[in-house]
């Protein structure tokens, strides 16, 4: 036939071609003259998704892509890229390397993004990731709309309300934190178990500061000039630390760099299973915008903090790709795709007890 010919000179196989016409997409594959080994990996898989056919022919031949790549193609187009900015940085890029997009600004020229992570891919990888411009900008304006949830996430551009402060603060035993340091009941409980657990590890720490008021925060920042106050202080209403689910930690017995301490180690390992994660990795500040509290725990509950270790995705990222809403929901995959990864799962864990 006329059209297995014309399928073969794309490259495609008697197998392919067969499973291209079951899924009935021979007229838009000849018409866009679409051929990759990606995609033709896939048909001989049969796990090709149609919904992204334009996606395997700009990928590298080595690529397989997941749900993931779905989901993470369809956030960018929520976020504003166009197919062709999507595509070339499918092109040119590696997933850990276009999940920073979902929490930077949109790049109108994707181009000087993209020039950034290759000038670090000696060095960038899924555990370490480094950029020499900025791509985020801060934003006071945006309220987050539910402050009191275990999942509420806080940056720059993401606010709390001045008024916001949790009803069921509880004060963390002295055996683990400085006098008077809070958290949230389910927090703080959590808190004392993995410090204890700590203990018995030989490797102490303890909560240094808790719970601070969106007035404490603003009577610190405004003790600084103007012109330097957030670079030793945090931006009232942007800081983990007024939601009650993020304490900083100092070891016990360990001096110098937290990142390079015992703990610091121990707590990479074993936060999760109380429900913490390292907030601010310090290999991947030029993500999370914070390369100052290398030291902070935030408490997320076991599941969801087992989930974002496992990613190797900052809480930023996580959150981006898995938990936000849309500002247009035409834009979501569909269920396949999403019942394929941890979209939305955990959203609304409410405790581990």
């Amino acid at each position: 036939m006329i059209t297995n010919s014309k399928l073969k000179g794309l490259g495609y196989t008697n197998t392919q071609i067969k499973e291209i016409k079951n899924e009935r997409l021979t007229k838009e594959i000849l018409d866009n003259r679409y051929y990759s080994v990606a995609l033709a990996n896939a048909l001989d898989k049969k796990t090709l998704n149609v919904d992204y056919l334009e996606l395997y022919t700009s990928v590298k031949d080595n690529r397989a892509l997941t749900a993931e790549d779905f989901l993470l193609a369809s956030r960018l187009k929520d976020k504003g890229y166009e197919q062709a900015q999507i595509l070339n940085l499918f092109k040119n890029l590696e997933y850990w390397e276009i999940t920073p997009l979902l929490v930077f600004d949109y790049q109108w020229d994707e181009k000087v993004y993209i020039d950034d992570c290759v000038l670090h891919r000696d060095t960038n990888s899924k555990d370490s990731f480094t950029l020499s411009n900025k791509f985020i900008e801060p934003n006071t304006e945006n309220i987050v709309s539910d402050p009191s949830s275990i999942t509420v996430y806080v940056n720059q551009k993401n606010n709390l309300p001045a008024e916001y402060a949790p009803e069921d603060l509880q004060t963390i035993d002295l055996q683990y934190a400085s006098q008077g340091v809070q958290l949230r009941a389910e927090a703080a409980k959590n808190f004392e178990a993995l410090s204890a657990a700590s203990i018995q590890n030989k490797v102490p720490f303890f909560a240094s500061t808790g719970y601070v008021s969106y007035q404490t925060l603003k009577d610190i920042y405004n003790s600084y000039n103007a012109d330097v106050a957030s670079l030793y202080a945090d931006v009232p209403g942007q800081s983990e630390q007024q939601t009650g689910y993020a304490a900083d930690v100092s070891p016990t017995y360990e001096g110098g760099a937290f990142s390079q301490t015992n703990t610091y180690q121990w707590l990479k390992e074993n936060a999760t299973e109380y429900g913490f994660i390292l907030r601010y990795p310090v290999s991947k500040a030029a993500i999370t915008g914070n390369k100052s509290e290398t030291n902070q725990l935030r408490y997320l509950g076991k599941s969801l903090a087992k989930a974002i270790v496992d990613s190797n995705l900052t809480y930023d990222e996580y959150y981006a790709l898995y938990l936000a809403s849309w500002s247009d929901e035409k834009n979501m995959p569909k269920e396949n795709v999403l019942s394929a990864t941890n979209y939305q799962k955990y959203l609304n864990e409410k405790s581990d007890e």
